[in-house]
């Protein structure tokens, strides 16, 4: 298939998810479902996003250690989050 068809399916879905309110929540499932490529595998396997709602990332860390880590490096994680989703729908970080 030629490249130019693959741009026009996606300017289709990209449409269509706009057009049912849709590309926030996809956005929003994307950062849950790359967290170790967004955090990294050591972060991922010590901090487990639990929720996604209305600009608002909850994570879990394992520990006091880790929610201090997170805490520190909050400023890095959204930029990254931001890169990674292409967008700022990432707004504020709970760490739990």
């Amino acid at each position: 298939m030629p490249e130019k068809a693959f741009k026009d399916l996606h300017s289709i879905l990209t449409h269509m998810l706009d057009d049912f309110g849709l590309t926030e929540k996809v956005s929003e499932e994307r950062i849950l479902q790359q967290w170790t490529s967004i955090a990294g595998k050591k972060i991922s396997k010590m901090c487990k996003p639990l929720s996604f709602h209305h600009g608002e990332l909850t994570i879990k860390a394992k520990d006091k250690f880790w929610r201090d880590e997170l805490a520190h490096r909050q400023h890095d994680l959204l930029n990254l989050l931001d890169k990674r989703i292409e967008r700022s729908l990432v707004k504020k970080i709970n760490i739990i």
